[in-house]
């Protein structure tokens, strides 16, 4: 650009007069030989046709210098690195420019600058020190960024987490922005990026990989507000693998009770709910993620907020990988609630696959869970450890599930609901309840394979909710044969008759006779229509096991296979007082010798019931 730049345009007869002297127009085209030929010998233009050509020149000259300014305004300079722009000591205020790559060309960090004499702090980032002694204004152009925009190196190696959380701060940092308002938006572009992240209000994160920085950090958190923002009304993150990056690190420690005490360290996506605002919803979507060699476990929630509104969290098509150098410490979900008036939040895993160790799905305090299109595989290598620990709600459709190792599929109180699928091992346990607890299981068209039923009182509560236990054309293929005690084996007082419990079982198919032991006299029992068979194995014991008086029973309709004779219900005795009734009959007995009995406790004599039928 020249250093002198003239400051008048070359105006030249800019009125149309008529010449005083002349009497003619003062501006007249030259001829046409004139305009082809231009002048010669003998042949000159006259004043009108040199006012024309002056006066043409000067409107061209305007035109050409306001063209000139307006390529400037709205065409960009065009550079294929940050570096590059930095050296152009041409560049002046107001000038826009592009640059096609950050570190180098095409490394998807391009993005438009306006140069400018802004003041503030030079970050490398969203304002830039050129060689010439101005800046460079970051543009938001969209709400879109890569963190290679900021400088980011994106080798997986180098700590990225100052550019990552420079672009999570964005919204926080200019919410009168009109291209962020949507939310902003993180574009991993498939790199891998070492960082540690605060999740801020309305943030995206896609496409990429993340890797914890060091041992005892995070990759995602958000624990009791930022120093920027108390919360977020929506976090998405799709299409990211959280890589734990072989850190250690133990979150699990027993309880006496039965819990755990766990840390929010080495987590995939640690969020804490900590809000002054009742008002205020949290929602998260995961979709198509990996979380890979996360010590601590792969998502952690914890809501410690007296919230007025439910907030939504929904997991799809998302893998949860077992941590291979600490087998005892990794856990899939963690959820928690710690106020007890919470609105609880509902939680819908659908199409996942996990292979989990230690605590399976955490210990959840009334929390709803939908698992949909499920496949689970949970190594319960810790003692007495659970897959679901808590007062849950949880919905099973169509998911695999298998719990294996020590410890049951879940314990204290529960209301869980099986539709379709299989279920292996372990045990749903209901103990250390107290007048809140329900027991409450429903399953349909789902297949059992070692898996039992319990609930265990602790010899001092003398009034509790009911037990609901109702299993409907479902297939038992325990060779372990399938435990049903829904009892309180260590209970002083019984409940009132208001506190029945239910138990449904209908048009199921066992591989091995069910047990059934009820020692609660207010009880509902309903054992129809199913085929159960011991598969050939000697068998000891009855198939209902009453050992408390006022139980009302209806056991009909079942076909029931047997390697030999034994009794096959087994009752205290009969008292009308206790409106005790039994609907025994119908029931079709194959085997050698079968007895359909119930057993007099106060004589050891035993009765055979009638209608029921030998083959």
């Amino acid at each position: 650009m020249p250093e002198l730049k003239p400051t008048s345009y070359p105006d030249w007869a800019t009125d149309d007069v008529t010449l005083p002297v002349a009497g003619t127009d003062n501006k007249i085209p030259p001829r046409a030989i004139m305009q082809t030929q231009g002048a010669d010998r003998g042949n000159f233009f006259g004043c009108e046709e040199a006012n024309w050509i002056l006066n043409s020149n000067g409107i061209w000259t305007r035109y050409l210098d306001q063209e000139t300014q307006h390529m400037k305004d709205t065409n960009l300079r065009e550079y294929n690195t940050v570096a590059a722009m930095v050296a152009d000591e041409l560049l002046e205020v107001g000038d826009y420019v592009r640059t096609l790559g950050y570190h180098t060309f095409g490394d998807t960090g391009g993005a438009i600058y306006k140069v400018s004499t802004a003041a503030g702090t030079v970050d490398g980032m969203t304002l830039i020190a050129l060689d010439n002694g101005l800046r460079a204004e970051f543009v938001y152009t969209s709400n879109t960024y890569s963190p290679m925009q900021f400088g980011a190196l994106g080798n997986g190696a180098a700590d990225d987490s100052v550019p990552m959380q420079k672009l999570a701060d964005l919204l926080e940092d200019n919410p009168s922005e009109t291209n962020l308002q949507g939310g902003v938006v993180i574009d991993l572009h498939g790199r891998t990026y070492k960082a540690k992240i605060v999740a801020q209000n309305r943030l995206t994160l896609r496409n990429g990989v993340l890797k914890q920085v060091a041992a005892d950090d995070n990759i995602v958190e958000h624990i009791e507000g930022s120093t920027i923002s108390d919360g977020w009304d929506l976090l998405h993150i799709s299409g990211v693998t959280f890589d734990g990056n072989s850190m250690s690190g133990t979150i699990t420690t027993a309880e006496s009770d039965g819990t755990y005490t766990l840390n929010t360290n080495n987590i995939g996506v640690c969020l804490e709910v900590n809000n002054s605002d009742p008002s205020k919803e949290y929602k998260v979507v995961v979709d198509g993620c990996t979380f890979l060699e996360n010590a601590g476990g792969g998502i952690y929630y914890i809501n410690k907020t007296v919230s007025t509104t439910s907030d939504s969290i929904s997991v799809s098509s998302t893998e949860f990988k077992r941590v291979t150098n600490i087998p005892s410490s990794n856990q899939g979900i963690y959820f928690l609630y710690d106020t007890a008036s919470v609105v609880r939040d509902p939680w819908v895993f659908t199409k996942c696959k996990a292979d989990i160790r230690s605590q399976g799905f955490g210990y959840t305090t009334e929390s709803f869970i939908t698992f949909s299109g499920c496949d689970i595989d949970s190594y319960l290598i810790i003692a007495d450890s659970h897959f679901l620990n808590g007062t849950s709600k949880c919905s099973f459709e169509n998911t695999n599930i298998i719990v294996d190792g020590s410890g049951y599929f879940t314990d204290r109180d529960y209301q869980i609901t099986f539709k379709g699928g299989d279920v292996t091992g372990a045990i749903c346990r209901s103990t250390f309840y107290n007048t809140n607890n329900l027991m409450y299981l429903k399953a349909t068209d789902t297949t059992f394979n070692s898996f039992g039923i319990e609930r265990v009182g602790n010899g001092s509560v003398s009034s509790r909710p009911p037990t609901h236990l109702d299993i409907q054309g479902c297939r038992f293929n325990s060779d372990l044969g399938t435990d049903i005690n829904p009892n309180y084996t260590n209970e002083t007082t019984l409940p009132s008759v208001t506190d029945r419990d239910l138990l449904n079982i209908t048009s199921c198919n066992f591989k091995k006779n069910p047990y059934l032991s009820i020692e609660v006299a207010a009880t509902y029992l309903t054992l129809t229509s199913n085929q159960m068979t011991s598969g050939g194995l000697s068998v000891s014991g009855p198939i209902v096991d009453i050992l408390t008086a006022g139980v009302s029973a209806v056991v009909s309709n079942n076909q029931i296979i047997t390697a030999s004779g034994f009794n096959l219900i087994e009752t205290v005795e009969l008292n009308v007082d206790t409106n005790t009734y039994y609907g025994i009959c119908g029931n079709l007995l194959i085997g050698a010798n079968p007895v359909m009995v119930y057993v007099l406790a106060s004589t050891a004599d035993s009765t055979t019931l009638p209608y029921n039928y030998n083959a």
